[in-house]
């Protein structure tokens, strides 16, 4: 049974008689297709809901991410999942927009978050008996929601951690080789403000609705979209060092990647890395070459990606 703890996450409750349109003024996502439930929902048992849950980016004025939210709802209350490191700034931010609406902030300090990486780990850890559930659907037992994530769970427990029955690996390596591999894109604080959505692929993993009206940012991200003008793209890549390299290079989400040895000409950035894969931002027309990292480490995009990516 492979279950793996997760603590790049915070969890943020957003309660209150408002808050669903409060939400759908400030993210990218439509937040009241959560209301409509699973229609091809799994057989569980002793589940008190079944639903769904989004990808859903915060952004700034200009289009930029601030965040990215794995957002879903338990009753009339709604759930995100955002990058601990943005947890006190994201909350600020949402907080100072709230004004007179009847909408309630709460940081779940006490939530705890692991990953099963297969329905079978998922079901006995849980106890819960899970059938097939889909990618998107999302599962909530008393104060434990799993999210299903293709073939994967990620485990929310609202409450606090697993007991001593319930042993967690320390490491996420897994987990996130996964989200790698899979093209789903995370913002933290070293990335955020940088990207606007469709750089990070939010329209290709439905995080991004044309359809639902206004929201923060939305006119450049509906521009971009319509005009057709978008020059950079998330990929799969590999990430590989020379072997004349003296130092190994601590690579970092934000990074920058160049088109040249000399570093002399940005063309992109790093989003996330795990050992010697990467997701990359990069100009679409450099797709085909050899990038860098610094003198003695490439970047490499794959050829086969995890989806269709245009252009």
């Amino acid at each position: 049974m492979t279950i793996e703890k997760l603590s790049r996450f915070a969890l943020l409750k957003i309660s209150g008689t408002d808050a669903g349109g409060f939400l759908q003024g400030q993210l990218s996502n439509d937040v009241n297709a959560l209301d409509v439930k699973s229609n091809g929902a799994p057989v569980v048992t002793d589940a008190v809901d079944i639903g769904r849950w989004q990808l859903s980016g915060y952004c700034n004025p200009k289009g930029r991410l601030l965040a990215l939210f794995y957002l879903f709802k338990q009753g009339d209350d709604y759930f995100a999942l955002l990058d601990q490191d943005l947890l006190e700034p994201i909350a600020k931010r949402l907080t100072m927009f709230v004004m007179r609406s009847k909408v309630t902030i709460t940081h779940m300090a006490e939530a705890a978050f692991a990953g099963a990486l297969s329905v079978e780990s998922a079901a006995q850890w849980s106890g819960l008996v899970l059938g097939t559930p889909k990618h998107g659907d999302v599962i909530s037992s008393g104060s434990k929601s799993l999210l299903a994530v293709n073939k994967r769970f990620l485990v929310v427990m609202h409450g606090g951690g697993p007991t001593a029955r319930q042993e967690l690996s320390a490491s996420d390596l897994n987990w996130r080789r996964a989200d790698i591999d899979e093209g789903l894109p995370w913002v933290n604080a070293a990335t955020s403000e940088r990207f606007i959505p469709q750089m990070l692929n939010l329209d290709l993993v439905g995080g991004i609705s044309f359809k639902k009206g206004c929201y923060t940012g939305q006119e450049i991200v509906a521009r971009m979209h319509y005009l057709g003008n978008l020059k950079q793209r998330m990929f799969l890549a590999g990430v590989e060092q020379l072997p004349d390299a003296t130092r190994k290079l601590q690579v970092q989400p934000g990074d920058k990647i160049f088109a040249d040895r000399e570093l002399s000409k940005p063309i992109g950035n790093l989003v996330t890395v795990c050992e010697s894969r990467a997701l990359v931002v990069i100009r679409l027309e450099y797709f085909d070459q050899s990038l860098y990292l610094d003198a003695n480490t490439i970047v490499r995009p794959d050829k086969a990606q995890p989806y269709k990516i245009p252009g």
